[in-house]
């Protein structure tokens, strides 16, 4: 029997950014299957970073609610009505009022096994169905949430105080009947001020990796590495960067050549001008996410930056493309934290500490060695099945 489920997820359709990226593909996954009939509200806002994609799965329903992010008397009077219709009110808040009229009206109209809710302010939301209507409520954090909380150097980290907007929103965060996060560690994170949470009411649901036929289009004349996304600060390539000329000076003979694809920093861009480094790293403009899986099938490697934490918490949108494309991954990382968990699982094939320019430069020598005697390793399967389509489908099924 189809489980009915209806979706609040402000990033997803039409696809733009990370945060979408990874919740169109569950949904891809789960329409995919054939066991869940779902509606879809999502939002549209008037300007992003990067080009957005439209949708190209079947859904029952999609229902795109226009967001306005500026300062003005109805954004103002929605921020207000809040507050009433949901006895909270922060920023952002007013896209659950504008999307709160065709909730009522789906959920009168449909009879749904779970509300699924993503990125805020979706929680508001689930909250009130949950209150409202009896509905059991299943939130997804794939971040921290508020955005005070995020770990330093992003946020203030768990400990932080947060304003009374904050506290209002962690208050109705707890009172989810089930919390999904993509890994343990931020999951530990999340639960140190999410104290009222229990932890049978969690459950760890990696982002899916999806079915893909892969036709690499590389030639082994020129190593080639590929860094997509964003690396703007916190996230700071300048260890890597140093690193990599540090290996061209010592083996000028190598063949490599590493592209940037999204935005750097100028200070970035004048160090590879100052390094003399133009010939071997080279900028390629942002491009959609379809796009973007295209031009990685031209590379051996693909590069994750993250930022320089005390504990990686997160689980990079990027880490699951690059598996879904069978892409060695790379990862330049805290030491401790995700990436670093999934390489000692022999999911990650290569590793080093984001602050450590000597361990950088160590591990581009293995990668190039390996590359030179056409050794890089594959993604091992049996690590990709909590990833996998069938496992992340099942999980959703068994919920409640």
């Amino acid at each position: 029997m189809k489980r009915k489920l209806l979706f609040i997820a402000p990033s997803s359709i039409p696809t733009f950014g990370a945060e979408a990226i990874v919740n169109k593909k569950l949904l891809t996954a789960l329409a995919k299957s054939d066991k869940f009939e779902i509606d879809l509200v999502s939002q549209n806002i008037p300007y992003n970073h990067y080009p957005s994609e439209g949708n190209d799965i079947k859904l029952k329903s999609i229902h795109i609610i226009d967001n306005d992010l500026t300062l003005n008397l109805r954004t103002i009077w929605e921020h207000i009505l809040a507050f009433f219709k949901f006895g909270i009110t922060f920023k952002t808040a007013h896209w659950a009022v504008r999307a709160l009229p065709i909730v009522d009206k789906l959920v009168q109209e449909n009879n749904y096994d779970y509300v699924v809710t993503k990125d805020a302010p979706s929680f508001v939301i689930g909250a009130y169905l949950k209150k409202k209507y009896g509905i059991k409520w299943v939130a997804t954090w794939n971040d921290p949430y508020p955005v005070v909380k995020y770990p330093m150097p992003y946020g203030r980290g768990f400990n932080a105080k947060g304003n009374i907007f904050d506290k209002m929103c962690i208050s109705v965060m707890q009172n989810a009947d089930v919390h999904i996060f993509p890994s343990e560690r931020i999951k530990n994170y999340m639960l140190k001020y999410l104290n009222k949470v229990s932890e049978n009411k969690t459950i760890i649901i990696p982002h899916v990796v999806l079915n893909t036929i892969v036709n690499d289009k590389y030639n082994d004349s020129t190593f080639k590495i590929l860094h997509s996304g964003t690396l703007q600060r916190p996230r700071n390539p300048q260890t890597f960067l140093k690193a990599l000329n540090k290996f061209k000076v010592d083996y000028p003979d190598s063949k490599i050549e590493v592209d940037i694809l999204g935005i750097l920093e100028a200070e970035d861009i004048k160090l590879i001008n100052d390094l003399n480094m133009q010939d071997y790293v080279r900028f390629i403009p942002a491009v959609s996410y379809k796009q973007s899986l295209e031009i990685l099938s031209y590379y051996h490697v693909a590069l994750i930056i993250e930022a320089n934490c005390e504990e990686g918490i997160f689980l990079p949108t990027k880490v699951t493309d690059f598996m879904q494309y069978k892409k060695s991954i790379f990862a330049i990382s805290p030491k401790v934290g995700v990436l670093n968990d999934l390489y000692r699982k022999e999911a990650i094939s290569y590793f080093a500490d984001v602050n450590d320019t000597i361990a950088i430069y160590e591990e581009l020598k293995r990668v190039y060695a390996d590359f030179s005697s056409k050794k890089i390793s594959d993604v091992k399967s049996d690590v990709l099945y909590s990833f996998s389509e069938e496992a992340i489908v099942d999980q959703y099924y068994n919920l409640l």
